[in-house]
């Protein structure tokens, strides 16, 4: 699956995102304070920027390229 990645330290507004692809996810859920996660390893594809080993982030999972609109119809 692909996947959007905005990194801390670089404004996704100014930089863009990074893309990636998920090589591999965990099939059980980890507990953490604000609920449920599934931890997922992912390569990035394509960066616009300097990504160093540790740095933390937000990745977004992409199940589809249509709009909502499209969707509908």
């Amino acid at each position: 699956m692909k996947v959007r990645i905005e990194l801390d330290g670089y404004d996704a507004e100014i930089y863009g995102t990074a893309s990636g692809i998920i090589i591999s996810s965990s099939s059980i859920p980890k507990q953490t304070e604000t609920g449920c996660m599934f931890t997922a390893q992912v390569v990035i594809t394509n960066c616009r920027y300097k990504p160093y080993k540790g740095m933390h982030g937000k990745a977004s999972i992409l199940i589809s390229n249509e709009s909502l609109l499209q969707r509908i119809f």
